[in-house]
């Protein structure tokens, strides 16, 4: 064993060799003491070494190996023993029968991955070729000592390693700089050969990523994939090899001179490309998937002007959109890590899909979207809905709104016509009829929507109710005197009312009126615009506002009062949008007003939604219309009223009150049998209000 001066020694001196390898290179290229020069190198980086030693043994090998001839078997089998690569653990796939069931596994547009059969996860490394012993170095009493020079620390294996293979990745990524800060090479004597970059990264392609990936060689062997076990690469590998892809494709057309030179070999070559694949489908089903989603994300929302070569080609493209968006739905696998983050992968990925449905450099086919929907329609399923779902703990509130409103914008944004697509939305919709975030993400998409059909279909632009407010509310210059427009409530707790808000005749105050149709947040700001931007036709629009009405289904699906509530809120916010075009005859409000007339019959739990509903059928039937109620309407409405008025609830009575002050005026026919029902009814209000003034006044 040497001391610490030794090994002070041991360094400088190997700083003098690296000198003499650099002013010896056209010697060395020739053959000149290879064989010794390599032993050095192998004894140098023995698993046996101290780590820093080996390190240095690596680099200058690195060094000696960037001039080295391709056919130079010995080189090459002591570069092929650097990293101990069975210090790894496996990465651990999922089982065959969930990759087969998450749409990536099966037909693959670029047979790379046509069939999955169960294998046995692990690594074996490969064995290494001792090399032929030098006899010149050999001592008269026997072979060379093979031990250790400086005896390793006991230490983490697989971090020393890991700190091996960024030597060698990064050692690709100077050379890609060295060849691109120079038109050609200085040394003429390689003008026949590939550059060292070409020639390092061909190396480790054969002598290691065959390895870890020996399925991909299959594709020019001509193989079939599915007689090839798939061997996982181990996990610590994996996360260095990602970081190195990711560093190469962070920018399309990167001004960085050795990041396009790495492109461009990486990329452009169908072989190489099929390795950069590979890692990025496995590295997906790694812990932290955000490197991969970049790298996928970085290609397809790119510039067409900033796009890869190999995405050039519209066909191309085509079929690698689809598989990276198979891609992307391996990171929504379950995560064997905290839930903190698996919802940081389900998050990355949805929103992966929501920005590829949103890009505009390209146009989605019917086929990508009908993928797109499958794959969100499964993860929603899995997560939400199915008995044995994946637990997110906390977060399920905040995935259950990220997933149903990227749902709905893709179902929207793609104009799908197929009933089938619409069903299956629906269905999932509706199996969630007690969730919050489903019901306001419904709210968040129909509203713009009405807006948007109401634009197309009828050439009319809708007011929302703080404008209307202010038109009602304060006259205008351009505005004609004689001209009758419908009254209504200026207080705010009558406005209130009219959604249900009004707990209590008692309390009565003045409050700071809210818009019916406020967005709650950033995310209706988004997608609204997104729908504005889109270009409808009358039918396309119609089409799709009628769909999004259908997949509440009925009413009574949903149990839970406050979800009942928030979407018969909106139905009622429906109807004072649209109510404009009933001045024109059209019927398209009153054929839908059925939904709210039904809300009407809800059973006391739902009460604030009956004070929504019946503040809205009062509304209805109380103004003056050219199209004459049906007769039925007529009694119904009546119905409602000696039902609802003797209830003695104050959110529902006042409610009735506050909107049919001009029923006695409307000329219904046999209005004058409510008039007992509402002398009733005023007399119980009137009571309520002295006894509330009375206890008051104690106090």
């Amino acid at each position: 064993m040497i001391n610490s001066k030794d090994a002070i020694d041991l360094f400088e001196t190997l700083v003098i060799f690296e000198k003499f390898l650099k002013y010896c290179k056209p010697k060395i290229r020739q053959g000149w003491q290879r064989r010794s020069l390599l032993s050095l190198m192998e004894s140098l980086m023995s698993k046996d070494n101290h780590h820093k030693l080996r390190k240095e043994g690596l680099r200058l090998l690195l060094y000696y190996m960037e001039d080295q001839p391709e056919d130079s078997k010995d080189a090459t089998d002591v570069y092929a023993s650097v990293l101990q690569c069975d210090v790894f653990e496996p990465h651990s796939l999922p089982h065959p029968r969930i990759l087969s069931e998450s749409l990536c596994i099966g037909e693959d547009e670029s047979g790379l991955i046509a069939a999955l059969k169960d294998v046995k996860l692990g690594y074996k490394d490969k064995k290494k070729q001792p090399l032929p012993q030098d006899r010149s170095n050999v001592s008269e009493k026997g072979e060379m000592n093979r031990g250790p020079i400086i005896a390793r620390v006991v230490g983490d294996e697989r971090a020393e390693e890991s700190e091996l293979l960024n030597m060698i990745t990064n050692n690709l990524m100077t050379l890609a700089g060295d060849q691109a800060r120079q038109e050609k090479p200085q040394d003429s004597s390689r003008d026949n050969d590939r550059p060292p970059v070409e020639h390092m990264w061909s190396l480790f392609r054969e002598q290691y990523l065959k390895r870890w990936f020996p399925h991909i060689g299959t594709i020019k062997s001509g193989i079939e994939i599915g007689t090839v076990e798939l061997s996982p690469c181990p996990q610590g590998i994996l996360e260095i090899l990602m970081g190195f892809i990711a560093k190469v494709v962070s920018k399309p057309k990167s001004e960085t001179d050795w990041i396009q030179t790495l492109q461009r070999l990486l990329l452009e070559d169908e072989f190489n490309r099929e390795y950069v694949h590979e890692i990025i489908r496995q590295s997906m089903m790694s812990r932290d998937i955000k490197e991969p989603v970049g790298a996928v994300t970085t290609w397809l929302l790119a510039n067409p002007t900033e796009k890869p070569l190999f995405l050039s080609d519209p066909s191309n493209f085509r079929q690698l959109l689809s598989r990276y968006l198979k891609y992307v739905h391996l990171g929504t696998l379950s995560k064997e890590d905290k839930i903190e983050t698996q919802y940081q992968a389900l998050q990355l990925a949805v929103f992966t899909y929501r920005e590829v449905a949103f890009e505009r450099n390209f146009k989605l086919q019917e086929r990508d979207w009908v993928l797109i929907m499958d794959i969100l329609l499964e993860i929603h399923q899995r997560y939400l809905v199915s008995d044995d779902k994946m637990s997110l703990g906390a977060k399920v509130k905040d995935f259950a709104r990220l997933i149903i409103d990227t749902m709905l914008g893709v179902w929207i944004r793609s104009k799908t016509q197929s009933a089938d697509q619409w069903q299956l939305l629906a269905a999932a919709f509706r199996t969630c009829h007690h969730s919050m975030q489903h019901a306001k993400s419904w709210t968040q998409f129909f509203v713009p929507m009405t807006h948007t059909m109401a634009r197309e279909v009828y050439q009319t632009v809708l007011v929302t109710a703080t404008e209307k407010d202010v038109v009602r509310g304060k006259k205008r210059k351009d505005d004609d005197p004689k001209k009758d427009r419908p009254k209504v409530a200026h207080s705010s707790s009558a406005e209130k009312v009219k959604y249900g808000h009004t707990a209590s005749t008692s309390d009565v105050k003045a409050t700071t009126l809210v818009s019916s149709d406020e967005i709650p947040d950033d995310l209706e700001c988004i997608w609204s615009n997104a729908l504005s931007d889109m270009q409808w036709t009358s039918a396309e629009s119609y089409f799709i506002w009628k769909e999004l009405l259908c997949i509440l289904g009925d009413l009574e699906l949903y149990k839970t009062p406050k979800v009942h509530f928030e979407i018969v809120k909106c139905l009622v916010r429906l109807w004072d949008m649209l109510e404009p075009l009933t001045s024109s005859q059209e019927r398209l409000p009153y054929d839908y007003s059925g939904m709210i007339f039904k809300a009407t019959l809800s059973s006391t739990e739902f009460f604030e939604s009956v004070a929504a509903a019946i503040g809205c059928v009062c509304r209805i039937m109380c103004k003056r219309v050219q199209l004459p109620f049906q007769s039925a309407s007529v009694a119904f409405f009546y119905q409602l009223l000696e039902r609802l008025l003797p209830s003695q609830n104050d959110t529902i009575i006042y409610s009735i009150v506050t909107h049919s002050q001009s029923i006695f005026t409307t000329g219904l026919p046999g209005v004058y049998i409510l008039i007992p029902t509402y002398m009733t009814c005023i007399k119980w209000l009137v009571n309520r209000l002295m006894l509330v003034s009375k206890a008051n006044f104690t106090c």
